[in-house]
C-alpha cells in the first residue's frame, strides 16, 4: 500500500473501534451486577447478624424475668374480671409485659427483625390499650394461637403445655425438652398457606395487614426473604444462645392463618 507523506494507516491513537466499545460497555455492567449482587449479600448478613443480636438480648430479658419470678416464664394472656385477654396472633404481647422486658434491659428497637420495619413502628407499638405488637413470638403461656405443644411455662421444668385452663398451673406434658432446643423466643417466618411438602405454594410477603410507614401502608411479610422464600428463622434458645435454623428446620407452630413458623 503507498503511503502519501503526512499521512499513515493506523487509527488515531486513543480511539476505540465499535467492538472494543462495546466489550468494554459490557465488561462494566457485568462488574456493576456482581457489585450490586455483593451488597444484597452483605446486608442480608448484616440483617441476621443484627436480628440474633436482638434475640439475645430479649432472651436475656425473658430470663432475667424467669430469675426473679421463681423460673416462672411471663404468661402472654390473662384473665380480667369475667374473661380471658388474649391478643389475636402470636406476636402479641401484654403490655405489662413488655414493660417489664423493658426494664430487664430490652429496648423497644431490638423487640423485632430489622428486616420487618412495620412490626417496629409506632402502630404496631401502640396497638390496643391492653397489647402491643412486636416483631417476635415469645412462646410461653397464653401465647395467642400458638400450639400449646410449643408452649412453656418455667425454665426450671421445660416441659410442653398440654392443657391451659388460666385457672391454677397447666398442664405439663411428661416429656422434658432440652435446653438446647427449646425455643423461648423466635423471629417467626409467617405466611399464608402452610404446606411443608411444597414450601413454595405458600405466600410470603404481602400478606395484609401491615402498619402505616411514612405515609405508606406496609403489608406483613416473612423476615430474612430472598427471591421470595425464606432463607431463615432465627430462635432464642432455653440454654440462653440465640441461633439461625435453616427454613427447612422449621415447622408451623400456630393454630389457623396467617401461619406462623420456628
Amino acid at each position: 500500500m503507498r503511503v502519501f507523506p503526512g499521512t499513515s494507516s493506523r487509527r488515531p491513537r486513543g480511539a476505540f473501534t465499535l467492538l472494543e466499545l462495546l466489550v468494554t460497555i459490557a465488561i462494566i455492567a457485568s462488574l456493576a451486577s456482581l457489585g450490586v449482587s455483593s451488597l444484597g449479600t452483605i446486608k442480608r448478613k448484616v440483617a441476621g447478624v443484627t436480628c440474633l443480636n436482638n434475640l439475645r438480648q430479649v432472651g436475656m430479658a425473658l430470663t432475667m424475668y424467669a430469675d426473679d419470678y421463681h423460673g416462672l416464664l411471663p404468661s402472654l394472656s390473662f384473665r380480667d374480671d369475667t374473661n380471658l385477654v388474649q391478643g389475636n396472633r402470636a406476636w402479641d404481647v401484654p403490655v405489662q409485659i413488655c414493660e417489664k422486658l423493658l426494664s430487664y434491659g430490652a429496648t423497644r428497637r431490638i423487640l423485632g427483625c430489622p428486616t420487618r420495619g412495620e412490626l417496629l413502628s409506632d402502630g404496631a407499638w401502640n396497638y390496643s390499650t391492653n397489647y402491643r405488637v412486636i416483631g417476635y413470638c415469645i412462646a410461653t403461656r397464653g401465647a395467642p394461637r400458638v400450639r400449646k405443644a410449643n408452649t412453656f411455662y418455667s425454665l426450671t421444668t421445660l416441659a410442653p403445655i398440654i392443657r391451659d385452663e388460666f385457672q391454677n398451673a397447666p398442664e405439663l406434658s411428661s416429656s422434658l425438652v432440652a435446653p438446647t432446643v427449646a425455643v423461648l423466643v423466635a423471629d417467626p417466618i409467617i405466611s399464608a398457606g402452610s404446606n411443608t411438602n411444597n414450601r413454595a405454594l405458600n405466600k410470603y410477603s404481602g400478606l395484609g395487614g401491615g402498619y402505616l410507614i411514612n405515609g405508606k401502608t406496609v403489608e406483613h411479610g416473612a423476615a430474612h426473604l430472598y427471591k421470595n422464600l425464606p432463607e431463615r428463622c432465627n430462635a432464642f434458645f432455653a440454654d440462653g444462645h440465640a441461633a439461625r435454623k435453616s427454613f427447612l428446620d422449621t415447622i408451623p407452630r400456630t393454630e389457623r392463618e396467617p401461619t406462623f413458623w420456628w
